[in-house]
């Protein structure tokens, strides 16, 4: 099934997207998120022992979800072991390697770069990435591990629909340090009025969810939404100023 899109409720809290990425080694963590009453986006990576399952598991429930594509960073050599799209490649393997995973994530939303700081800063690279994307309708989400990222730019300039990364939250596995960096994105997102947030399925990441979801909404700083959710509203506002 495909996921659907609910609107959005006219609230005066900021809009933060939450994208759960580096789904598919965990089964027993992904089944701890599935249970939690929160609006996550996940970021499934291919090839792994449990990515059917995953992908299964939020296809059943109609969570959306993005292939979690590996790309080749700056501290990879050339051989690609630690990523299937890179420097060095052509057009057309480009093509086909995106083409062949996609083909393995049916009801995906999007595509989303795992690492992939050299990838997504070469633009011979994400051109036919992004040719991709737009000949299938999907999204792209610019995890934005390199300020020299072209990813982003790439997408719009293309017309594929497109959304930045904007804060890392788990980057430290300390509890107490990722409760304090969920305040500051919210104080980001208040800021900007929208952010997107990756997080990682990790234990502790999934500890500190759990928590959160006991929280009531009302007494939240910020508008937790899906990333097709957050989409439709940027769209909408840019829309409005032309």
């Amino acid at each position: 099934p495909t996921p659907s899109v609910p609107l959005i409720p006219k609230k005066e809290k900021p809009l933060l997207s939450l994208v759960m990425d580096d789904c598919g080694g965990n089964l027993k963590l992904a089944k701890r998120v599935i249970r939690l009453d929160l609006p996550i986006t996940w970021a499934i990576l291919p090839n792994l022992s449990h990515t059917k399952a995953t992908v299964d598991l939020v296809r059943a429930r109609s969570i959306p979800f993005l292939l979690h594509l590996p790309m080749q960073a700056y501290v990879d050599g050339n051989e690609r072991k630690e990523y299937l799209i890179g420097e060095g490649m052509s057009e057309a393997d480009i093509t086909k390697t995106v083409a062949n995973l996609l083909a393995d994530f049916p009801s995906v939303f999007g595509v989303n770069n795992h690492r992939g700081s050299k990838a997504t800063s070469d633009s011979a690279v994400m051109l036919p990435v992004m040719v991709t994307l737009k000949k299938k309708g999907l999204f792209f989400l610019d995890s934005n591990t390199s300020s020299k990222s072209v990813a982003y730019k790439k997408a719009i300039d293309l017309g594929v629909p497109a959304l930045k990364n904007g804060f890392f939250l788990d980057n430290d596995a300390d509890l107490d340090k990722i409760t304090e960096r969920f305040a500051q994105a919210s104080r980001l997102a208040k800021k900007r009025g929208v952010l997107v947030v990756i997080c990682h399925l990790r234990p502790t990441t999934v500890e500190f969810l759990e928590r959160y979801a006991q929280t009531p909404s009302a007494s939240r700083d910020v508008e937790l939404v899906t990333l097709p959710q957050m989409w439709q509203h940027v769209n909408a506002l840019r829309r409005e100023k032309k």
